[in-house]
């Protein structure tokens, strides 16, 4: 199985609805391709301070490098991922076994 994480830093005045937002067509999508094992997502709820500003996240599983593919193309991801580009300062991707 894969793991797909992503992180955002919002850019500043992002309102509290679109990073919401923005996560809900991500869990969404999720759900309706195949190949997704799960999700989870959400704001940071770590007191730690070690988020490096990076104040949402969420990972999806994959059964396979085939299945991540299949949603890193599919339509309403390519979407997803112009809405995010309006609103993030700061994002990082890891995808790992």
């Amino acid at each position: 199985m894969l793991q797909h994480v992503v992180l955002f830093q919002w850019k500043k005045g992002t309102p509290e609805t679109e990073s919401s937002g923005i996560l809900k067509a991500v869990a969404d999508l999720s759900h309706k391709l195949p190949g997704v094992r799960g999700y989870a997502g959400g704001a940071d709820l770590s007191n730690r301070n070690l988020n490096q500003g990076f104040s949402h996240g969420f990972v999806i599983g994959f059964d396979d490098p085939a299945s991540l593919k299949f949603y890193l193309e599919h339509p309403d991801h390519l979407r997803v991922v112009e809405r995010i580009k309006r609103n993030v300062d700061k994002i990082l991707v890891f995808d790992t076994e």
